[in-house]
């Protein structure tokens, strides 16, 4: 039953058949040949579907909406520029760290890949970096919120296997770090050699404190991951908790500290965060 099983799901993917009703079709077969009563699975479902943990995964999405909207992703970009800036390959290492960091607030791998992809490609490109070049690094470092806590994806493999979510997390936050350290190494190696990337140099002006006021400017934006991932680890508050608190904190700070967020980009940033989750 199990090898039919398989093989009918392949087939209908095969075909071109949507993958929700190539699932439906294997698990159709199972009911005919396994003589279940179908009756089960109208409780079953809702119970599965009624879990309370499920509603981090929208809360996520939405806030991460509401950073890219309140302009808090370029102020973490802003945070981890400095460092890495005046060595050659830095700008892609900027793009790797700002990946993390947006990944580990939102979870979302479509939401880093737009808001910081936006903030970072034309910079790179300006730099001398190959679009080629760019367009691999951003693909590979916007996952990283697959990983690094907050991900949806282990939020669901918990959910469906009945696992911690803490321990989910756990389990995942050093591989993510791993690989952001190694996403960086690789991008200074392949353009060390590059006559084309250029560095950037310091301005003769005297910008030191146009630096430190653009740092303290963007501490509000890091202190939203700090508060997720702390609470979380420290049993403060729960995962969906931790979401709730991550859209409320980023509509206060978008709205009333860097005022760049409208009440039109929260609406959209509810829209999609219903449309990703559907």
């Amino acid at each position: 039953m199990i090898l039919f099983s398989i093989v009918i799901l392949f087939v209908c993917l095969f075909i071109g058949t949507p993958v929700p009703v190539s699932f439906m079709a294997v698990a159709l077969y199972g009911l005919i040949v396994g003589d279940h009563d179908p009756s089960f699975l109208i409780p079953y479902g809702a119970s599965k579907l009624g879990a309370v943990i499920l509603f981090s995964i929208p809360l996520f999405i939405i806030a991460g909406g509401i950073i890219e909207r309140g302009s808090i992703g370029s102020k973490i970009v802003d945070s981890v520029q400095k460092p890495f800036a005046r060595i050659k390959g830095g700008l892609g290492v900027i793009l790797v760290v700002s990946c993390a960091v947006f990944g580990s607030i939102t979870g979302s791998a479509c939401a880093t890949l737009s808001c910081i992809g936006s903030i970072m490609f034309p910079k790179m490109e300006k730099a001398g970096f190959s679009k080629a070049h760019t367009a691999t690094l951003l693909a590979n470092a916007a996952p990283l919120g697959m990983l690094i806590p907050p991900s949806g994806i282990v939020i669901l493999y918990s959910w469906l296997s009945g696992q911690s979510v803490l321990a989910g997390f756990l389990s995942t936050v050093v591989p993510g770090i791993i690989l952001t350290i190694l996403f960086a190494l690789i991008n200074v190696y392949l353009v060390k050699d590059d006559p084309n990337v250029t560095i950037e140099l310091p301005s003769s002006n005297p910008i030191l404190l146009k630096e430190k006021k653009r740092c303290s400017s963007a501490l509000p934006a890091l202190f939203l991951p700090v508060i997720i991932l702390g609470g979380i680890y420290g049993g403060v508050i729960t995962t969906v908790e931790a979401a709730s608190v991550s859209v409320v904190y980023a509509i206060v700070v978008g709205y009333f500290y860097y005022k760049e967020l409208t009440w039109n980009a929260i609406k959209e940033s509810l829209v999609d965060g219903a449309t990703v989750t559907g």
